[in-house]
């Protein structure tokens, strides 16, 4: 998540200066309309990745892969998993993280966004 947290930050200076600079002035950050904008950014890199690579830069380096939740021959994500995987994922760090704590107490490691979207994160030999 911190590889993939710095490219964020990144995207977003890149897509803010976008909007920014040919207003010609400053954009009120808590504008709901901007705040939108940052997280279709974010969507876009996150499932833009998964779909296109099966994982993000981060995950890359850590050499793990986002499979299907049915196995070695499942198919890949569809959009609707990986959608509901953001989505929850979001709601997960909202809460400061539960969805993840609770893969430290399940037997098969999965986090509230494994659970609802059907998919795993797979280590690559």
């Amino acid at each position: 998540m911190g590889y993939d947290g710095l490219i964020l930050l990144g995207l977003w200076m890149i897509g803010a200066a976008l909007v920014v600079i040919p207003s010609g002035g400053a954009i009120d950050s808590g504008r709901a309309l901007f705040q939108l904008y940052l997280l279709a950014l974010a969507f876009a890199y996150l499932a833009g990745s998964w779909h296109l690579a099966g994982r993000t830069v981060g995950m890359g380096a850590w050499k793990i892969h986002l499979v299907s939740a049915g196995g070695a021959d499942a198919p890949a994500p569809t959009f609707a998993q990986l959608t509901t995987r953001f989505l929850v994922a979001l709601a997960s760090l909202a809460l400061l993280g539960a969805g993840f704590w609770t893969a430290l107490f399940r037997s098969d490691g999965a986090t509230w966004h494994d659970r609802a979207s059907g998919t795993r994160l797979r280590v690559l030999d």
